[in-house]
C-alpha cells in the first residue's frame, strides 16, 4: 500500500488519540495562533485582505476572529490566515521550514462554524495536518526551502487540506483526493518576503485547504499517486537531496511528529531567523553600558539564511522583521524587543547602528537542517578601546530546547488583545468537547 493510502487510513480513523503531551502542544499552538490573528488585525496586509473580500462580495455567515463583517467560509479562512502572518509572529518548524499552525487553524476556525466541531476535534485535525507537513518536509529536504519555495504555502496547503478533511470526517478515498487536489494549489516564492504577499501566502494555504477538502467531499477526484511518480510532487518541488515518501511506514509511525520535531513558538514578532540575534542583543545590552562606544559589529550566520534575512538597512517595518542588523541593534540599544520595536521612525538609533553592522555568511553542508545548534549565529562587537565581546547563539527561547511555558503563551495572547474568558475556556479541560464557536466568539 502506498504512503498516500496508509496516511489517509490512519488520519481518517474515527478518533486520533491525543496523549497529554500532544494535547498540550496542540492547545498552546492554538492559543498562540489566536494571538497572532489578533496581532495582525490592524496591519496593512490584513486591511487589504479584508477590502478584497468585501469587494469580491464574499459576505456570508462566518464570524472572523478579531472582528469584522461576517464572510464566507473561504474568505474567512483567507483573512484569518493573512491576519495570523501579518507581523510574522506565527510559529514555525525546522523540518519543512514552514509556519504550520497559522494556515491549519485559520481554516479550522472558519470551517468549525459550519459544523459542530469541538476543540478536541480541532486539535486532532491540527495533529494530522502537522504530521503530513513534517513527512513532506523530510521527503523534500531543506533544499526545497533553500531553492526559494515558501513551504508555509507549498506544503502548508497540503497539511491544511488533511486537517480540514479530518474535521469534516471525510472517508479514506475523499481525504486522499482532497490532499491530492491541494497539491495543485501548491505555490509561493520566498522572493515575496518583505512584501505583503508573504502574509497572503498563509491566507492562500488556509483558503485552498478548505477548497480542496470541500471539492473532494462533493465528489471531486484527483491522482492519488501524486508523490513518488515521474514528474510528480517530489520530483518537481524537490532536488537531488529529496527522497521518496516512505511506502513502508506502519500505522504506529504516524502521529508522533509533533513530539520528535516540535513547533517553535515565537517570543518576538519577527522572522524566525531574526530570533537568535535578538536574544544575543538582549545579552549584550547587559554587558555594554555605553552603546556609543561601539566601533563595529559583525554577525556571522548560515549562508542559506541570507536568502530570507536579506534586508540590511530596512525601509519599513515589514523589511525590519527580516533584518538581522536592525533586530540586533534594537535589542542591544533598548534592552527589550516588543511590538513597538519595529516602528522605524521611533527607533532611529537602531537604524543608525545598522550602519556599523556587517553581515558575514558561512557555508553549511548539503544535509543542513534549519536551526542546527552546530551552526550558530556569532555576534562580535568591537569597542572603540579595542576590546571585543563575542556571543554565540545556538538555542533560543521558544525553540526545541527552551520551549515557551504556558504563562509565556498566555501573556502573548493577552498582549495581542486576547480576552481572558476565552483563554480560561481553552485551558479548561471541561470545555474540550464544546463547540469551538461557543468558546472563542
Amino acid at each position: 500500500m502506498s504512503f498516500h493510502k496508509k496516511f489517509c487510513y490512519w488520519a481518517s480513523q474515527k478518533k486520533i488519540k491525543l496523549n497529554k503531551v500532544i494535547y498540550k502542544r496542540a492547545e498552546n499552538a492554538f492559543i498562540d495562533t489566536l494571538a497572532c490573528i489578533l496581532s495582525g488585525v490592524k496591519e496593512k496586509q490584513s486591511k487589504v485582505a479584508l477590502k478584497y473580500c468585501l469587494e469580491n462580495n464574499n459576505l456570508g455567515k462566518i464570524q472572523v476572529f478579531g472582528g469584522g463583517k461576517k464572510l464566507s467560509v473561504s474568505a474567512a479562512s483567507f483573512l484569518h490566515g493573512v491576519r495570523s502572518a501579518s507581523i510574522d509572529f506565527d510559529d514555525y518548524e525546522y523540518i519543512a521550514g514552514s509556519h504550520p499552525s497559522a494556515p491549519i487553524f485559520s481554516a479550522l476556525i472558519s470551517i468549525a462554524q459550519v459544523k459542530n466541531i469541538s476543540i478536541e476535534e480541532i486539535y486532532q485535525g491540527w495533529v494530522i495536518g502537522y504530521e503530513l507537513i513534517i513527512k513532506l518536509g523530510q521527503a523534500l529536504s531543506y533544499d526545497h526551502y533553500y531553492k526559494g519555495w515558501h513551504s508555509a504555502n507549498t506544503i502548508g496547503v497540503v497539511g491544511t487540506a488533511a486537517a480540514v478533511s479530518k474535521v469534516l470526517k471525510l472517508n479514506v478515498d475523499q481525504m486522499a483526493n482532497a490532499i491530492s487536489i491541494a497539491t495543485s494549489f501548491s505555490s509561493g516564492l520566498k522572493q515575496q518576503f518583505g512584501k505583503d504577499t508573504k502574509a497572503f501566502h498563509i491566507g492562500f494555504a488556509a483558503q485552498a485547504g478548505i477548497q480542496s477538502a470541500l471539492l473532494a467531499k462533493n465528489g471531486g477526484t484527483a491522482n492519488q499517486n501524486i508523490w513518488n511518480i515521474e514528474r510528480g510532487f517530489i520530483e518537481l518541488y524537490g532536488s537531488d537531496f529529496s527522497k521518496k515518501l516512505n511506502d513502508n511506514l506502519k500505522k504506529s509511525d504516524f502521529g508522533n511528529s509533533i513530539i520528535k520535531y516540535p513547533n517553535f513558538i515565537k517570543l518576538w514578532p519577527v522572522c524566525s531567523y531574526s530570533q537568535r540575534v535578538i536574544q544575543g542583543g538582549l545579552i549584550l545590552n547587559k554587558k555594554i553600558f555605553i552603546k556609543k562606544n561601539i566601533k563595529s559589529i559583525t554577525i556571522e550566520f548560515p549562508e542559506p539564511w541570507f536568502r530570507v534575512s536579506k534586508f540590511h538597512i530596512p525601509k519599513n517595518s515589514t523589511e525590519a522583521r527580516f533584518s538581522l542588523s536592525f533586530c540586533l541593534a534594537t535589542a542591544l540599544i533598548n534592552g527589550k524587543f516588543d511590538l513597538s520595536s519595529l516602528n522605524i521612525s521611533k527607533n532611529k538609533k537602531s537604524l543608525n547602528m545598522t550602519r556599523k553592522i556587517k553581515l558575514i555568511t558561512y557555508k553549511v553542508p548539503n544535509n543542513f537542517e534549519d536551526y542546527d545548534p552546530r551552526y550558530p549565529d556569532i555576534i562580535k562587537v568591537i569597542m572603540k578601546d579595542g576590546s571585543k565581546l563575542i556571543e554565540k547563539i545556538s538555542h533560543i527561547k521558544g525553540g526545541k530546547n527552551y520551549p515557551l511555558k504556558d504563562d509565556d503563551i498566555d501573556n502573548k495572547f493577552s498582549m495581542c488583545g486576547g480576552k481572558k474568558i476565552i483563554l480560561n475556556k481553552i485551558r479548561n479541560q471541561k470545555y474540550k468537547k464544546k463547540n469551538l464557536k461557543e468558546i472563542i466568539f
